[in-house]
């Protein structure tokens, strides 16, 4: 087994990674071209521990398009189309426009989706350790120290299937401890997918808000 070495740092006495793995995670996310799933995002606030678990079904589509359809316990719906992201709360009767694309819901230079979207690879975006932390799918969880600066997350984990690299997890960790899981079942890759699952209009009578562009890049929660 080949080993990869990574420097320095608090996290400095974990193993090393199996460049091996590693490869197999930046060739299949090469090669994605679209992924759909259902998902479930679990928010664990460090304060009181507070458990926030919300579901749904999600899309990307390179380059830069993606979608995130919430369905429990409350309807909401997350679109960016590469150009401008919304984000719409229908009991809320109004959508949150951004006219940064990608830089909403961890798709950000430097996050994990943008590795999972081939945007970056693995090892341009982080150093990459093997984690402590127990597999939740039965997979192998590797630790993601960012080596740009995030405003939305401190360090990242990510459980793979080692036979071919695919993401079944991903798990961000903020400045404040608390942290932001996205669990995926149902996967599905390259299926063509239409454009038009990632375009958005604004429905009649809902308000528009235009988002500072100073906003923090983290998931809507």
């Amino acid at each position: 087994m080949v080993a990869l070495a990574v420097a320095g740092g608090p996290t400095s006495q974990l193993p090393a990674v199996d460049a091996a793995l590693v490869q197999r995670i930046q060739a299949h996310y090469g090669r994605l071209k679209d992924f759909e799933a259902h998902f479930i995002q679990r928010v664990v606030h460090r304060i009181g521990h507070k458990i926030i678990e919300e579901s749904g079904t999600m899309a990307f589509k390179r380059p830069g398009l993606m979608r995130w359809e919430y369905q429990k316990p409350e309807t909401k719906l997350f679109v960016t189309d590469s150009k401008k992201s919304y984000f719409y709360v229908p009991e809320d009767h109004q959508v949150i426009v951004s006219h940064t694309p990608g830089g909403a819901m961890g798709l950000a230079a430097g996050s994990p989706f943008s590795v999972i979207m081939g945007e970056e690879r693995l090892l341009d975006a982080f150093e990459v350790k093997n984690s402590d932390s127990e597999p939740q799918r039965g997979g192998e969880v590797l630790l993601l120290i960012p080596r740009r600066t995030q405003e939305g997350f401190e360090e990242a984990e990510i459980e793979v299937r080692p036979a071919d690299g695919q993401v079944m997890r991903v798990s961000l960790l903020d400045g404040q401890g608390n942290r932001t899981e996205f669990f995926f079942d149902e996967i599905r890759e390259n299926r063509g997918l239409a454009d038009s699952m990632f375009r958005f209009t604004v429905p009649s009578g809902v308000e528009i808000l235009i988002a500072s562009e100073s906003a923090p890049t983290s998931p809507p929660q």
